[in-house]
C-alpha cells in the first residue's frame, strides 16, 4: 500500500508541475536563508487585498517597475511594516521583458550597467543589493503601464551569502512554478526508484527467460537524472547476424522474435 501511495504521489506531483493556472493571481511570496537581513530567516505569504494594500508603479519607457505594499491597517492594533520592491532595466537600455536579468545590483544609478534589483521590509532596507530575477509573464495596459506581470527573483544584501527568495505575481494567470517541500521531494525521488527498479527487474527477467546471463558487479549509472544500478551484460560476444547477437542488440526493446531468443533445444539421447 504504502509503494502504491509513492507511485500515485509521483504521478499528481508530474501532473501538478505541468498544470495550468486558470485565473490571475496576486501574491507575495517570499522565503529567506537564516542570516539574510530582510527575510530574517522567515517565510511569508501575503494575497491581496486580505493582507495588505498593493501599489504598482511603471518606470518611464517600461524600464522598471517598483511595487509597494502598507500591510498596516490589516494587521491592527500591530501593524507590520511595509514591503517595496524595485526591479530596472534601465542600466540595459530596453524595457522590461520575459527572460533571465542576471548581476543585478542596487538601482540607485541610471547609468548602471546591469540591472537593478532592491527588496526591503520595514528597518531591513540594504545599503547595497545584488542577485538576479526572471520575468515570466508581463504586460502592459491601455496607458502604458504594467496590466500584469509574473516574476521570481534572489536578492543579497550587504555582501552576504544568505539569500531572500521570492515570488511576485500582480494580475497574472501564468501558471506557477512548483516549490515542493523536501518531503516531498524525497517521496518523489522515492517513487522515481521505485519504477526504475521495478522496470529493471522485468527486464532482466525476461532476459535470463531468453537466455541472456546476467553476473559480474553493478555498475551506477545516471538515468533521467538519478543513479540507478545497471547490470553488466557478461555474456559472450556474438555475430550481429545470429540469433543472440539480435537478442543483444534490442535488449532494451522486444526482440524481433521470440523464438530466434531461445536457447537451441538439447537433442535427446538415442
Amino acid at each position: 500500500m504504502n509503494i502504491l501511495k509513492m507511485l500515485v504521489g509521483t504521478a499528481a506531483f508530474l501532473l501538478a508541475s505541468i498544470s495550468s493556472a486558470s485565473t490571475p493571481q496576486t501574491f507575495l511570496s517570499m522565503w529567506s536563508d537564516p542570516g539574510d537581513l530582510v527575510g530574517q530567516g522567515q517565510t511569508y505569504y501575503l494575497t491581496f487585498p486580505v493582507d495588505g494594500h498593493l501599489v504598482l508603479n511603471t518606470y518611464q519607457n517600461q524600464v522598471g517597475l517598483n511595487f509597494w505594499l502598507d500591510t498596516s491597517f490589516t494587521h491592527e492594533p500591530n501593524p507590520l511594516p511595509s514591503w517595496t520592491g524595485n526591479f530596472s532595466t534601465a542600466g540595459l537600455g530596453a524595457p522590461l521583458a520575459i527572460g533571465q536579468y542576471d548581476n543585478a545590483t542596487s538601482p540607485s544609478t541610471a547609468d548602471s550597467p546591469y540591472p537593478g534589483i532592491e527588496i526591503s521590509y520595514g528597518d531591513g532596507r540594504p545599503s547595497s543589493t545584488t542577485g538576479s530575477f526572471h520575468i515570466y509573464d508581463i504586460g502592459l495596459n491601455s496607458y502604458g503601464g504594467i496590466d500584469h506581470v509574473a516574476m521570481s527573483f534572489e536578492q543579497y544584501s550587504n555582501g552576504s551569502s544568505a539569500a531572500l527568495h521570492g515570488l511576485f505575481w500582480d494580475n497574472s494567470a501564468f501558471p506557477l512554478p512548483a516549490v515542493p517541500e523536501p518531503e516531498t521531494y524525497a517521496e518523489l525521488l522515492a517513487g522515481l526508484g521505485l519504477l526504475v527498479i521495478r522496470f529493471r527487474r522485468r527486464k532482466l527477467e525476461s532476459s535470463q527467460e531468453h537466455g541472456i546471463g546476467t553476473s559480474g558487479p553493478e555498475r551506477p549509472r545516471l538515468a533521467a537524472g538519478f543513479l540507478v544500478s545497471s547490470m553488466s551484460i557478461s555474456a559472450p560476444s556474438p555475430s550481429a547476424g545470429s540469433p543472440a547477437g539480435r537478442c543483444l542488440r534490442h535488449y532494451r526493446s522486444p526482440p524481433p522474435s521470440i523464438d530466434s531468443c531461445r536457447p537451441p533445444a538439447r537433442s535427446s539421447m538415442a
